[in-house]
C-alpha cells in the first residue's frame, strides 16, 4: 500500500512552520496557499518528493522547499507570488531555448586610434 503524503503548515506572527511527509513540492505549495493566500504558478513539474520540518521567515521556508527550482518571488501589496520556472540546471519547459553565453567584458583599455591619421582622411 503506497504512503500518503501529508503536509501541515502552522503560523504565528514571526515564523512559518511546514512539516512534510512524502509530500510532493507541488502539493506543499498549495497548503500554503490555502494556509496563506500565497499564489503561485509554474511552468515545471514539481512532482519531487519531499519530507521533513522547514521552519523560519516564509522566505526561508520557500527557499528550502523550492531547492533544486529556478523561481521568483514577487510581493506587491501584502501579496506573495511565488514563480516557478523549472528544475535548476534545465531550460524552463517548451521554451526551446539554449543558454545565453555571456557579453565579452568591456576591454579596460580603449582601441588603439591615430586621432592625427582620422584628421588627414578627412581632409582629403
Amino acid at each position: 500500500m503506497p504512503a500518503r503524503a501529508a503536509v501541515s503548515v502552522q503560523v504565528d506572527a514571526a515564523s512559518v512552520q511546514v512539516v512534510a511527509d512524502q509530500a510532493t513540492v507541488s502539493e506543499v505549495l498549495s497548503a500554503l496557499s490555502s494556509e496563506l493566500g500565497i499564489r503561485y504558478d509554474t511552468m515545471a513539474n514539481l512532482d519531487s518528493v519531499i519530507g521533513g520540518t522547514y521552519s523560519g521567515s516564509l522566505d526561508t521556508v520557500l527557499g528550502r522547499i523550492l531547492r533544486g527550482y529556478n523561481y521568483v518571488i514577487k510581493t506587491r501589496n501584502a501579496t506573495i507570488h511565488v514563480i516557478v520556472i523549472g528544475k535548476a540546471g534545465n531550460s524552463p519547459v517548451g521554451s526551446g531555448a539554449s543558454p545565453v553565453e555571456p557579453a565579452p567584458a568591456p576591454s579596460a583599455t580603449p582601441p588603439n586610434i591615430n586621432l592625427e591619421t582620422m584628421a588627414s582622411r578627412r581632409n582629403r
